[in-house]
Order: structure tokens, then C-alpha cells, then sequence
């Protein structure tokens, strides 16, 4: 049973985003001579572990099903699938699995299975091509050319420090005044797409009436936030470690391209002017000490090297967190492992060109098939944490620690959440996937309690600490008892007392909390901050089912990617939609990632009763 996670994540700029989930199930059974198939299957299957080597076809499927119905069908079987791609209009599938094992059992279960009138078949399926090696087998000139030679065909003749920044950020050349304006009309985009997918399931009348009224869209677009600041105004960033354009400097920066575009080159970012001096100076440094490094940078067509990518945080007062990520191989003693970790540590301490504030260094494991352990991060330097002022308030960031990236925004984004909330002294606020709990705690002094939930146990721990750190008065003795450089801090007392944690599944966690709220707390507001790709489906029917909840304030960085939630939260209510529906009330736009065309968007909802 997959489970409702609420981690977050703010969008990685490393453009390495090479997963699983783009290796694609093959929907043509095109033949293909024996040479081309070895060439061209799945390289990658000789260097890493993925599901696609265990894949099989199952025919003679019914006409009408699901994914879901077919995963539930199959677990009924006590088959143990890991992703299941449907074929539109083909009465076929294809399902992988975690092992050889699993996948003969499969066969051997599904052969000849009735199932809805119909008797399947079963078959092995044979793993897609490698894009890269596609990609390759075209030619190396193509392989060097990501970008759209066709559009410009000048562009293989640029500097690839300047191509590296219309990689990462392609509105850098745009007035500021042209980026708001475009990205008001994404917007705009967004919501006209979502009213005319909440017109097709019927949600209510409002959704006609606002279309009529706002050309289009669902709601009213209030004007775009911009950001106070255009430049440098990232405190995070994760770059790849990788070979240069010539195959052979290491380099520390973006990639030109995804791996099924056929580049692994990976471009320093010099000139991408959304990335701070500071930072820019700590990418420098490490770069100096893998380049003397007698071990390889990582490369993802051979699946080798040690160096793999640093993630470097930086906050108001120039602090510095960096975390690199080094890929033991399968032959490196742990005794290797400790001295090049020594030898890092020591080249940081005796270089005297940037002061790092903490440094860690993160151990990746292999993955295997049924490897389920985690990368090791190691305290290698410094203090373990940096600190970052946010309002009134400050927070500790821990490595791992959700933080949004454009901190100056963020609180313009918290003040709009705030205000949007209308929070009285009888307001509870339910912080869905509250990470470390910056949007609860910097409305909790308007509110009457705030409830935070998150399932992951590291955030709620970072949670309760900052709600600590708010509330306490410093001196030299919490300074030392809570590892708090005396430079992080001033001395105050913001008393927040009423806030408290939940940890758990948000749609578990959820029901048991609203059950509990006290009559007079009649004003219950819910505010979600997703990852990227939105909410699990049981935490929005939770959600909806929650009749206490009357008004919901939801947070996307990536808008187009959500609106299957807002569906779910506005539909009517059936039998398999419990719970009175949202109406969406209005959207306001925030500019959170200037240059590039992301954008934040918030969105006010509040509850119909229909009964």
C-alpha cells in the first residue's frame, strides 16, 4: 500500500534528474537486429539496478480498467509489482518487478488467469532502449548540441558558461517587467486549463460564474508579488560533479542537458547570476580539491566515479553548509573511505580563502535489489547547523532540512498566508506537511494553537527545536546548551507556546485531530504545502472529509502539476467522494524564482455545504 508522504522539496537545479521514472515501459514490439539490440538495450542494467530488466507484457486485458484496478487485482495475486504502464487504446500492459524470482512467479500466476471474463496472457518484455545510447548511436555532434540548433543555429558556437545559464535560468536576458508579465499569463494559463477540468466533472455553478467573469479561469488572478530581489537571492543550491564538456576536467556545476539527451557535461556556474558570491565561492574551493584528486568525478554512462554532488547552503549572514556526496566503489575499503574523508577535511581546515560554517560529507550506497539501507551523512567540520532570520523569528537548517530558497520572498508569501487565514483568538491552523513548521510558527502569535503534521520524524524534530528556539530568552548558557554560534543571535522572546507536533500520515493524524477540537474552536484553517508534485490522494480525501476544516490555503511551486488536487478537493461529493466540496476563491501569484519560469502560486479555498 503506497502511503502519504509529505516531505518537501524546493526543485533542484542540478538537472540531473535521471530516475526511474524515465525509464518508460517500450510501447512498440518493433524487431530489430541483434546488433542494434546490443547496442542500444538498456546499457544502464550492467551498471545499476533498475526494475526494467524484470518487465513481462500481460495481453487480453478487459476493456475497461484502471491502473489501480490491475495493481489491486495483482496484489490480490500476492505478485508484488513495482510500476505498471497502461498502453491507451491496446489491450496490453507492461508491469515490472524487483527480481527474477518475482517476475517468474508472475509469469507462471498470470498465464491463462481469468480475470473480468477475460483469459490473460503473459509474456517477457524485453527493456527499453537506453536514451542515451540512442542518442550516442546518432552521432557525438548531436550529442553536444542539447539546446535548439534548429531555432539558432549560432548556438553551438556558444561559450558554454553562456549556454549553462539559458539551461538554468532562461529568463536572465528579460526585463523583470517582461518575466512578470509572462508569468502572470502561465498563471493565467493554469487556472483557465483547471475551470475547464473542474466544468468537465460538474463541481458547481461558481465555477461557470467565475469562468464568465475572469476570462476563463476558475477564480479571480490577483497581481504577481514580485520578488524584493532578482539577484543572488538563492540560499540554496545542489550541483552536479561531473566531466567537463571535454570529457576529462572535473567540474562542479549544471549539466547542459538530461541524460536522455545524450550529456553528461557538466558547466561551472559562473554567470548564473541567481546564485549568490558566496556560494559561488564554496563551489570554487571544491572544485580546486576534486580536481587534485586522484579519484574520478562521477559518470552516469558507466556509472563510476567517487564524486557525485555538493549541495551548498548559504543564509543572511554569509554562513556556509556544504554537503558532497561521495560514491564509494563496490572495491573501496572503509579504511580508503576514512582517509580520503581526512584528507578533505584537512584541505578545508588549512585553506584560508572562505570560512565554511559546517561541512558534511554524504556516503551514497549502491542500490541493489533488495537494499533498503540509506545514505549515511557525516558531520565532517564546523558546527553541525546554520541559522536563518525569517520575520521576527529565526530558524535552525539542518542538512536536510527543508527551507525555501528565496528567503526574502518567503516572507512575503508567509505575510499573504497570514492575511489570507483571517486568524482570530479562536483560529486553529492544521499545518499539513509542515516540514520544519516556518509557515505555523510565523502565524502561531495571531492564532489560538497551530497543529503541525508531517510524516517525516527528522522535520518534526527540527519543528519542535524552532519553536523552542523562538520562545526562549538567550544567553551564554542556552547559547552553549543549544550549539548556537553567538553571532546567530540577538537577544529575545517571542513566548511561542502554542504550537504542537504531530508525527504520522497527515490523512491518519488528521481525522484523530479534528475530533478533538473543542466546540468554540469554530474557525478551523488548513494550510498545505506540498513537495512539487502535490498531495497523496488519501491526504485531499481526508481533507475533504474533515467538515471542520472550512477553509484551506494551498501553496504549489509548480501549479500545472497540482491541478488534479484542486479536483479532487472541488468535485461533487458520491459515493466515493465523501465530504462537503472546496470552492476556490481566489490565487495569488508570487515570484519566488526570478529568471527561470517557476512561480508560486497560493490559492484560497473554502468549504460549499451542500446538505
Amino acid at each position: 500500500m503506497e502511503s502519504a508522504t509529505c516531505n518537501k522539496d524546493d526543485g533542484k537545479f542540478s538537472l540531473d534528474k535521471v530516475t526511474d521514472s524515465m525509464i518508460e515501459a517500450e510501447t512498440t514490439t518493433s524487431s530489430k537486429s541483434n546488433e542494434n539490440q546490443s547496442v542500444l538495450t538498456y546499457n544502464c542494467t550492467n551498471r545499476h539496478f533498475t526494475t526494467e530488466i524484470f518487465k513481462i507484457e500481460i495481453g487480453n486485458l478487459p476493456k475497461c480498467y484502471s491502473i489501480n484496478n490491475l495493481k489491486k487485482f495483482l496484489v490480490k495475486l500476492n505478485l508484488q509489482p513495482k510500476k505498471i504502464k497502461m498502453v491507451p487504446k491496446r489491450n496490453f500492459a507492461f508491469v515490472t518487478f524487483k527480481c527474477e524470482e518475482d517476475r517468474q512467479n508472475a509469469l507462471k500466476t498470470i498465464e491463462n488467469f481469468e480475470w473480468k471474463k477475460k483469459i490473460l496472457t503473459a509474456k517477457v518484455a524485453k527493456a527499453k532502449d537506453d536514451p542515451y545510447e540512442q542518442k550516442k548511436s546518432q552521432g557525438m555532434d548531436e550529442i553536444m548540441q542539447p539546446l535548439d540548433t534548429e531555432k539558432d543555429p549560432q548556438i553551438s558556437n556558444v561559450n558554454p558558461l553562456e549556454r549553462i545559464r539559458d539551461v538554468v535560468t532562461p529568463l536572465w536576458n528579460m526585463s523583470y517587467e517582461e518575466e512578470q508579465s509572462l508569468k502572470c499569463e502561465l498563471m493565467a494559463e493554469v487556472l483557465k486549463k483547471l475551470g475547464k477540468e473542474l466544468r468537465s466533472v460538474d463541481a458547481a455553478k461558481w465555477v461557470r460564474k467565475n469562468r464568465c467573469e475572469h476570462s476563463g479561469m476558475c477564480c479571480p488572478l490577483e497581481k504577481l508579488c514580485p520578488s524584493p530581489i532578482y539577484e543572488s537571492y538563492r540560499n540554496k543550491c545542489e550541483f552536479t560533479i561531473g566531466p567537463g564538456v571535454n570529457a576529462i576536467d572535473k567540474k562542479i556545476g549544471f549539466r547542459l542537458a538530461a541524460y536522455k539527451d545524450g550529456n553528461f557535461a557538466v558547466v561551472e556556474p559562473w554567470l548564473c547570476s541567481h546564485i549568490p558570491q558566496t556560494m559561488k565561492d564554496a563551489v570554487n574551493l571544491f572544485q580546486r580539491y576534486i580536481s587534485e584528486s586522484p579519484l574520478n568525478v562521477f559518470d552516469p554512462g558507466t556509472n563510476e566515479g567517487f564524486w557525485r554532488q555538493l549541495t551548498v547552503r548559504v543564509n543572511r549572514n554569509d554562513n556556509i553548509m556544504c554537503i558532497v556526496q561521495f560514491s564509494p566503489q563496490q572495491d573501496m575499503c572503509e579504511s580508503t573511505v576514512e582517509s580520503e574523508i581526512e584528507k578533505l577535511r584537512n584541505y578545508l581546515k588549512e585553506q584560508n580563502k572562505l570560512e565554511l560554517t559546517c561541512v558534511y560529507v554524504e556516503i551514497t550506497c549502491a542500490r541493489k535489489v533488495d537494499d533498503e539501507s540509506k545514505n549515511v551523512l557525516r558531520h565532517i567540520l564546523g558546527d553541525k547547523h546554520i541559522f536563518e532570520d525569517l520575520g521576527d523569528l529565526k530558524f535552525r537548517i539542518s542538512p536536510q532540512a527543508f527551507f525555501q530558497v528565496n528567503t526574502r520572498c518567503a516572507e512575503i508569501l508567509y505575510d499573504l498566508i497570514r492575511e489570507w487565514s483571517e486568524i482570530t483568538s479562536n483560529t486553529v491552523i492544521l499545518d499539513v506537511c509542515c516540514g520544519t513548521g516556518t509557515i505555523g510558527l510565523t502565524i502561531a502569535k495571531n492564532a489560538k494553537r497551530v497543529i503541525g503534521i508531517e510524516l517525516c520524524e527528522e522535520a518534526i524534530a527540527d519543528a519542535k527545536f524552532n519553536a523552542e528556539l523562538n520562545g526562549m530568552r538567550f544567553d551564554n548558557r542556552s547559547l552553549t546548551e543549544y550549539n548556537i554560534p553567538r553571532m546567530a543571535v540577538s537577544p529575545f522572546s517571542l513566548g511561542i507556546s502554542n504550537v504542537e507536533y504531530q508525527c504520522g500520515k497527515a490523512e491518519d493524524v488528521l481525522v484523530k485531530t479534528t475530533s478533538t477540537l473543542e466546540a468554540q474552536e469554530s474557525q478551523v484553517v488548513a494550510i498545505l504545502d506540498p513537495p512539487r508534485p502535490g498531495c497523496h490522494a488519501k491526504v485531499l480525501q481526508a481533507v475533504r472529509r474533515c467538515s471542520r476544516i472550512n477553509k484551506l490555503i494551498y501553496v504549489s511551486c509548480s501549479p500545472n502539476s497540482v491541478r488534479k488536487d484542486f479536483i479532487a478537493l472541488c468535485r461533487p461529493t458520491s459515493k466515493r467522494v465523501k465530504g462537503d466540496p472546496f470552492q476556490i476563491v481566489k490565487a495569488q501569484p508570487i515570484d519566488l524564482f526570478p529568471q527561470t519560469r517557476c512561480c508560486e502560486l497560493v490559492v484560497l479555498l473554502e468549504r460549499q455545504i451542500t446538505s
